[in-house]
């Protein structure tokens, strides 16, 4: 009896439960992960953003992406155990979201949140994000590192051969511009008469050692003027100059025999009488080298204002490349951005981004995308619209058998992100016939 007492005394003093040391043998189990700069900086920049929670509404999509991405990437590495994923992932990245601040008074989307997660994490578990510290992302073995690199000696990469084609591509048009002796001298102009050969910008830019004229005149620096000595008028005419000359007097008009001293002042008087007999000469090289120097000093000004126009031009052609590259990304982050510039952008940039060097598998779906935002430009629709139409139109495609597996997994997704190839393709469609038929019913009356 004593006993028994003793030991519930115990254990009512005892503050150990069982969540308590399922902990600490978590902690224990715990790995350590080293950091790099890059991902300290990356866990900080998503930490300062989920941290302050909801401000306003219109920020449910962006905080739950946020919390998705660090949750998945650094959950094992800031409270031990196994990466998350599957579902429960998806509840962890529930309880973060409800427990942050403003989550009741400004998210609109309570009613849903959790098919909002269960998308962002089918989203981020097939993107190239990845665990922090796993053999096959950032930290590959060195045997893969061995079996890579040999297999990259072997033969040139895809990118390597695109990117030997694009130079014999330039070289084969300077060298018909140049036999047809049609190559303009200066660099905006030679810069669209290669572009009509179908050539990029964005490869030109890449390249432009290949054409560029400042590259042409620094491989071929211009001759150093020589001065002419055919009058002997410095120094004798088969002499090399007056400077090498062994005497410090001139042999011109003086007596060349060397008997006479030096100090001889017929000869001093007979040469002093003219004046200095060299003055013409020397006017006229100081003239000549002027007129150098303001050719130079035009030629270098010309070429920093054309150094100028490439940059500018190069730097939107990179922005442009790579806003094409991130529309043809499966990261649904990357690709949302994209979609939200180009959709800003006036019609006239789209003939210019389908311009980019891509695969023709890339190329393919770059075109579609783009002419879905011009058929969305073109009838104006909004948001709530773009979502009314894009589930009325899955739901009748669902309704005859057969093309169940062609829909959303949601239908709270009206982004274009979110959509396979082959539903993108089934959207515009849809979009090109909506089109002709608001045309037809609305005729042009001007």
């Amino acid at each position: 009896t004593t006993f028994v007492e003793q030991w519930k005394q115990c254990q009512g003093r005892n503050n150990l439960n069982n969540a308590i040391l399922q902990r600490i043998i978590r902690q224990k189990k715990r790995r350590s992960y080293r950091l790099s700069n890059k991902a300290d900086k990356f866990l900080n920049d998503l930490n300062a953003e989920i941290e302050q929670g909801w401000t306003d509404h219109g920020q449910t999509n962006r905080l739950l992406g946020r919390i998705t991405m660090r949750t998945y990437v650094f959950h094992h590495v800031m409270y031990g155990g196994e990466p998350l994923i599957g579902d429960s992932l998806i509840k962890e990245v529930l309880t973060i979201a409800k427990a942050l601040p403003g989550y009741e008074l400004w998210c609109r989307h309570q009613h849903e949140i959790e098919d909002r997660v269960s998308e962002w994490v089918s989203c981020i578990e097939k993107s190239h994000y990845f665990h922090y510290g796993e053999q096959f992302g950032k930290y590959k073995s060195k045997k893969e590192k061995k079996e890579k690199s040999e297999s990259e000696n072997t033969e040139p990469s895809w990118n390597q051969q695109q990117s030997q084609k694009t130079k014999d591509k330039i070289q084969a048009a300077l060298k018909e511009l140049s036999d047809k002796k049609e190559l303009p001298e200066q660099a905006t102009a030679r810069f669209n008469a290669l572009r009509k050969f179908g050539i990029g910008g964005g490869s030109l830019y890449r390249y432009k050692e290949l054409w560029h004229p400042l590259w042409e005149t620094q491989e071929n620096c211009p001759n150093t003027p020589q001065i002419n000595n055919e009058s002997g008028q410095f120094g004798q005419a088969n002499a090399a100059n007056c400077h090498s000359s062994t005497s410090l007097l001139q042999g011109i008009d003086g007596n060349d025999n060397e008997t006479n001293g030096s100090s001889d002042l017929k000869s001093v008087a007979s040469q002093s009488e003219g004046g200095n007999p060299h003055q013409e000469e020397i006017q006229r090289i100081r003239e000549m080298l002027s007129k150098a120097q303001v050719a130079v000093d035009l030629q270098a000004a010309q070429e920093v204002v054309e150094a100028e126009e490439v940059m500018a031009q190069e730097s939107r052609a990179a922005h442009l490349q790579q806003m094409a590259y991130w529309l043809t990304l499966d990261d649904p982050i990357l690709m949302a951005e994209a979609l939200a510039w180009l959709r800003q952008q006036p019609p006239e940039l789209c003939a210019e981004l389908l311009d980019m060097e891509l695969s023709e598998a890339k190329q393919q779906s770059l075109e579609t995308i783009v002419e879905i935002v011009e058929q969305l430009q073109r009838l104006d629709w909004g948001p709530g619209r773009i979502h009314e139409e894009l589930r009325s139109f899955f739901e009748a495609a669902i309704a005859p058998s057969g093309m169940a597996s062609l829909a959303p997994t949601q239908f709270t997704t009206s982004s274009l992100a979110h959509l396979t190839a082959e539903q993108r393709q089934q959207w515009l469609s849809y979009l090109r016939a909506f089109s002709g038929e608001t045309s037809s019913t609305h005729p042009d009356t001007g």
